[in-house]
């Protein structure tokens, strides 16, 4: 097991959140970032829950104040299948009621396809991709100024 399943065993699910809140916050305050990648990972170890909403809305919000950019990792669509987690058939990200909350903030939103191979370039992911992101109605930019 990799380090932070390890990791995770010796905290409860509502500490890791808040520690993922803590983490993410303060590398948007920092200013040494312009985009945060898959904010939406925390969803990978725990059931959506008030908490999963509660963060999702800070990390929005601070990224927004702060001109952070975030990046819809499609990683998963490219990588894996669905699978059963916390009671639903679900990638692990990205996470439609995080996505949902960045559209409602006003994110911007940039599509991150993280291929680790060429291959991972084939019309069928790209449709996943796509349809993920008009399913949610999300406006994603073509173009960063940064």
């Amino acid at each position: 097991k990799g380090k932070e399943e390890r990791y995770l065993k010796f905290i409860s699910p509502k500490r890791y959140l808040y520690r993922y809140l803590e983490t993410s916050l303060k590398a948007i305050r920092s200013g040494l970032f312009k985009i945060m990648a898959h904010p939406d990972l925390f969803m990978s170890k725990v059931k959506w829950n008030k908490d999963c909403e509660k963060i999702s809305k800070l990390i929005c919000k601070e990224a927004k104040k702060y001109n952070v950019v975030l990046e819809l990792n499609c990683g998963c669509f490219i990588n894996e299948k669905p699978k059963e987690m916390f009671g639903e058939i679900r990638y692990r990200y990205p996470y439609n009621k995080f996505w949902e909350i960045a559209k409602k903030e006003g994110n911007t939103i940039v599509v991150g396809i993280d291929a680790h191979a060429p291959s991972a370039f084939t019309s069928k992911n790209i449709e996943i991709m796509k349809k993920f992101i008009k399913d949610l109605d999300l406006k994603v930019t073509e173009k960063l100024d940064i």
